[in-house]
Parts: structure tokens; sequence; C-alpha cells
């Protein structure tokens, strides 16, 4: 299948998406986007995950897991659902039935907006070898026209 569309995202939330790990993301704007799109691993990262969860341990985050700058695999986006920042978490709930979602999701990613949109991402891969992407965006998020083959 073609893939026409990219995702651009900081690790290690590339990673989690396409492990399927992380089946949703709180974002500031809507997508109509309701197609497969490829999971672009931007040259940054998420400094206060990796300082919350390495630092302690004294350890950098492991390159051979968290690929960056390449395309690492692919996800469905299934919907876009409109939420109040305070009431996410119950939305979300609802929706996926996933009571540990407030765990996973980090609430320092949660946009300080009133109003927020929760993309419904389905049927992760996680490619076996990454494609070489070039991105130069230190963006968290933002979309790429590609043109890549999914696995």
């Amino acid at each position: 299948m073609k893939l026409k569309l990219g995702l651009v995202l900081f690790q290690p939330w590339a990673t989690k998406i396409a492990k399927g790990e992380l089946p949703i993301l709180i974002r500031p704007i809507s997508t109509k986007n309701r197609q497969r799109v490829a999971i672009l691993s931007s040259t940054g990262i998420d400094g206060i995950y990796f300082s919350k969860n390495l630092s302690s341990k004294n350890v950098k985050p492991n390159e051979q897991e968290y690929k960056k700058d390449c395309a690492i695999g692919s996800v469905l986006i299934a919907n876009c659902i409109p939420a109040k920042q305070y009431d996410v978490f119950k939305v979300i709930e609802k929706i996926t039935k996933n009571k540990k979602i407030k765990k996973i999701y980090p609430k320092y990613l949660i946009p300080l907006k009133f109003q927020v949109y929760i993309w419904i991402l389905k049927k992760p891969k996680l490619w076996k070898i990454p494609k070489k992407y070039k991105c130069k965006s230190k963006h968290a998020i933002m979309w790429r026209k590609i043109s890549l083959t999914d696995e």
C-alpha cells in the first residue's frame, strides 16, 4: 500500500504509536484525515519524557529502539473527536474502553486549550527496517507529503 502522507513526531512518541502502546493523540487541532499514514520520527526527542524516565538510571535514550529522522511505521487515523480539556480522559475512556490511558498519556502533552481533539489511532505497524526520510523540522507534530510503501 502506498502512503502519501506522513505524521512527524518526536521520540519516544513515534515509536510508542508504531508499537501500539499509544492508541490516541490529544491535539489542539482537528484532522479530517481518515487514512493510513507513515509515522515519521523527527530529529527531536521529548526531553521531558527522557529526563523523567531515564535520568534516575543515568542512561541515554536507546538509539536502536528510538530511531530518529526516518519513517518507522504506519498507523490508521480512524477518527478525530472534540473534547473539553478538563474532560478529555473521561471521553477517551468512554470511546476506547481503556482505563489505563490516563496513566500512559503524559499530562504535559495535553494542549492548554479549552477545546482539544482526540485522534483515534488504529492498526499500528512498526516496520522491521526504518526508511530514510529527511525531516528537518524541529516541530513536534506536522504533516509531510511523502511517497512510501507500507510493509
